[in-house]
């Protein structure tokens, strides 16, 4: 019997949420997907009361079945979700008059084309500081990972166009690319 915390509930007000504009669609679209596969492992008796389960348990009992799948940046990534999205719903259950989503806004990159020689556009990455930044604009929607990286106090970059299969050596790739591009 469902007291309107089980893994159902949860997953209906995550959609909820998204369908509402109180989480960009991708937020939404990422927590559940976390949500669906690190909830996947709960009993019947577990899945009733999802804001009841130590989070930090259910996450080493998931590492232990599926650590060899999952690097640790992802398993913490699913933490980091799955958190967010209990903490949003406990406090909606607690009181929904009142409730207001806890999703941090972030700073977002700019996004400018210049054509290049050969004609195609050429996409450039322009990070932008916190103080710039007035007002939060949700990502659009998308395939693909958009992978936010605080690389210093006040500024973060985005990588966009990461697909959710991405493999360890492309990974690498990606990076070797990104270590071209430093300075001394």
């Amino acid at each position: 019997m469902s007291n309107g915390r089980s893994r159902a509930d949860l997953l209906k007000f995550i959609d909820w949420m998204g369908d509402k504009n109180l989480l960009p669609a991708n937020t939404a679209s990422s927590r559940k997907a976390s949500a669906n596969m690190v909830f996947s492992i709960l009993s019947e008796d577990e899945a009733v009361d999802v804001t009841s389960i130590n989070l930090d348990d259910l996450m080493m009992r998931f590492g232990n079945k599926y650590g060899q799948k999952y690097g640790t940046g992802s398993l913490l990534t699913y933490k980091s979700r799955i958190r967010s999205a209990l903490e949003d719903f406990k406090s909606y259950c607690e009181n929904p008059l009142t409730f207001k989503p806890t999703g941090k806004s972030r700073p977002r990159a700019r996004v400018s084309t210049d054509k290049s020689i050969n004609g195609k556009a050429d996409i450039k990455l322009q990070p932008t500081t916190v103080e710039s930044v007035g007002v939060s604009v949700a990502p659009p929607l998308s395939a693909v990972q958009i992978l936010p990286i605080a690389i210093r106090p006040n500024l973060t970059v985005q990588i966009a166009g990461l697909p959710f299969d991405l493999t360890e050596l492309e990974a690498k790739k990606i990076a070797n690319i990104i270590l071209a591009h430093a300075t001394a």
